[in-house]
């Protein structure tokens, strides 16, 4: 074992000094003193670890899928960290669906409507956002202002309803996230 003499210390073939103040000090000439000696990799990696890619990225990473072993669960539950499984990707996330997509329209999810005077209308639906916006028109026309948020501010501050630019603003399919979404957006 090496020992440190003049504060110094051969170290694989740098000579590592120790400051005054503690820190310790690599010459940056070593670094490029034995940059010309390359280990071949066939030398140190054995051949199954060994990727060639034949295209300019790199192949995708690998996950370890085994368990952790029962001391290091000790461990994390002792740190108040919850180990969960998951599974890697699978082919079948990779390849495309059979299916066509779904236009946006007629899917559930948040809407928004604009005013003449600059506000926007924001609501969530379940059905597609031409029959919504039929409801809230016909609410209009039946005089029921109290329905519909955005007909009471039409009537209200006499103002016009730009129904025709109407449009999508997110997909959600579930009624709770739906709503979330919809508050977020208003305020």
């Amino acid at each position: 074992m090496e020992q440190e003499q003049n504060n110094t210390l051969a170290f694989l073939d740098v000579q590592v000094t120790r400051e005054k103040d503690g820190s310790i000090d690599l010459p940056h000439n070593s670094l490029q003193a034995n940059a010309h000696r390359l280990i071949p990799t066939q030398d140190i990696l054995p051949p199954p670890t060994l990727q060639v890619s034949s295209q300019q990225h790199p192949p995708p990473p690998s996950y370890n899928t085994c368990d952790p072993s029962p001391s290091q669960l000790r461990v994390f539950s002792q740190a108040n960290i919850k180990v969960y499984h998951t599974a890697p990707h699978k082919i079948q996330a990779q390849l495309q669906t059979h299916k066509d997509k779904q236009d946006l329209n007629t899917m559930a999810g948040g809407y928004s409507i604009p005013c003449k005077c600059g506000n926007v209308y924001i609501g969530e639906k379940r059905r597609e956002l031409k029959t919504k916006i039929k409801e809230h028109q016909a609410h209009g026309r039946k005089g029921e202002i109290d329905k519909s948020a955005i007909i009471k501010h039409s009537h209200e501050q006499d103002h016009r309803i730009h129904w025709d630019q109407a449009r999508i603003i997110a997909a959600v399919t579930h009624w709770h996230p739906r709503r979330i979404r919809e508050a977020i957006k208003i305020y």
